[in-house]
């Protein structure tokens, strides 16, 4: 049986799932589970798995994981989000989600028609094979996502399709009811909106250092100050050194409209990020990733004197001992002639949340990006002014926005959105909450008792022992 073989496999899971989404039950085939197989059912999800295998639910993400003595190893996972799902953002949700599914080093995605695949490889060596399907609706997406490993995988493909192809779902789901949103408007001249979560604070605006000069920003940070998202242009205008025209480093040029510029060499993208801004900003942060988005800088159109660098850095830091998480997408722009060269920032966007609030975070900066709005009268009286400056803030919806919703910051974003959703694919779930920190978590209803330690690591128990003496009760809400 080829790999396409499970990929039809998921798509017909999904498609059960799909059903399930419209209310309607389903669940496997027959009273019994085959001969040789073993019966798993919680929580309203049902499957089939070799006898002798280990069957549990992962209560953190809702993942069915098996595990056979010869050391294979696979887990499901049912989503069901609201919206429709493009493949370009289900083959960067796979890329996402597989390895928290499975720990393995993962190929790029293939996209298929019917789904997408990934293959890897895990540190013992063993192959492994992760795959997404979905059915859309108009009630939002409904799939599965599933991660496999075995040391001879060709020889379980047949077991992991037939296993695949009984997971099913009983009862109804729904979709979740997404974040609730508020508009900013900028406060000084009304020149655009955006959308920012609900009960959030807010800054930003349109800015002039000098009448020729025009910047914008935007700012946003979560009632309990744990996740902060901007997006804007609101840096210096630095000019490049003339050493011969009396503008060494370090210095100021007067600019003719009276603005004080600094004297600066260029720093592209994502190194005005390491060299400039997370010195000041976060000098205690730890850089765990830089990217260069060239690709990104070479879609923008030039005049000849100008070009773009773009690139992308991420970084965690502490406060408090907890860890935080900041991702900053930067695009530099410099203009040069005979005379001399100035640059600027062109766009800057930036997340950061505590670690387990990351995902939600980098999801309002997609959408605070895709909802920034111009005033059309404010256009049209910018355009009798210059049309380049309208140009310079209506550009921030365009490219970079559709960059970031299907790129990287869009992929974690559907990562959470199919965690957080994963409980309308999982029947039977109560609230319970966390007496230290005051989090609330919906969980699977079958364990009498939950715990989570100081890493957030949950785990469900029928006793009312504790797994391990770091870890404290999570308590139950009455309904």
């Amino acid at each position: 049986m080829n790999r396409r073989t499970f990929v039809r496999a998921l798509t017909a899971s999904a498609l059960l799932i799909g059903a399930c989404s419209s209310g309607e039950g389903t669940s496997p085939g027959g009273t019994e589970a085959p001969t040789g197989m073993a019966r798993f059912e919680e929580g309203g999800v049902s499957l089939d798995h070799p006898e002798g295998w280990d069957a549990m639910r992962d209560a953190r993400t809702g993942a069915v994981v098996l595990e056979a003595p010869d050391g294979a190893t696979m887990s499901l996972l049912p989503f069901f989000v609201a919206g429709q799902m493009e493949a370009t953002s289900a083959t960067g949700a796979l890329q996402t989600v597989a390895p928290s599914l499975l720990d393995a080093t993962w190929q790029a995605p293939a996209s298929r028609p019917e789904g997408a695949t990934m293959t890897g490889a895990t540190a013992e060596g063993n192959d492994s094979l992760a795959a997404i399907a979905w059915t859309s609706s108009d009630n939002g997406s409904a799939g599965l996502i599933y991660a496999a490993a075995a040391p001879d995988y060709p020889a379980m493909e047949e077991t992991f399709a037939q296993i695949v192809e009984s997971f099913s779902i009983s009862g109804t789901t729904q979709p979740s009811e997404g974040p609730a949103y508020q508009t900013f408007r900028d406060p000084t001249e009304g020149a655009f909106t955006v959308e920012i979560p609900q009960g959030w604070s807010s800054g930003g605006a349109v800015v002039r250092p000098c009448p020729v000069f025009l910047q914008a920003y935007v700012e946003a940070l979560a009632e309990d100050g744990e996740m902060y998202i901007k997006m804007g242009d609101d840096y210096p205008l630095v000019t490049e050194p003339a050493p011969g025209f009396g503008l060494p480093a370090g210095s100021t040029y007067p600019h003719p409209c009276g603005y004080q510029s600094p004297v600066a060499d260029y720093l592209p993208g994502a190194s005005f990020v390491t060299d400039y801004l997370l010195p000041q900003r976060r000098p205690d942060a730890q850089i765990t990733d830089v990217r260069d988005r060239s690709d990104l800088a070479s879609s923008l159109m030039t005049l000849g004197i100008n070009s773009y660098d773009a690139g992308e850095v991420e970084y965690i830091y502490s406060i408090g001992g907890s860890e935080y998480r900041g991702i900053v997408l930067v695009i530099t722009e410099r203009l040069g002639t005979d005379l001399g060269a100035q640059w600027h920032v062109w766009r800057l966007y930036m997340a950061e949340a505590r670690s387990d609030l990351y995902p939600q975070a980098l999801s309002a900066a997609v959408h605070m990006a895709e909802t920034l709005r111009i005033d059309e009268r404010w256009a049209i009286e910018q355009a009798r002014l210059t049309q380049q400056q309208v140009q310079i803030i209506s550009d921030m919806s365009s490219e970079i926005s559709n960059t970031i919703s299907e790129g990287y910051w869009g992929r974690d974003a559907i990562y959470d959105a199919i965690f957080e959703a994963r409980s309308d694919a999982t029947l039977e779930t109560e609230d319970f909450v966390d007496p230290v920190t005051g989090d609330s978590y919906e969980l699977d209803q079958s364990p009498e008792y939950y715990w989570i330690d100081p890493s957030g690591t949950i785990v469900g128990t029928d006793t009312s022992a504790k797994p391990d003496v770091d870890f404290r009760e999570l308590i139950r809400l009455e309904t």
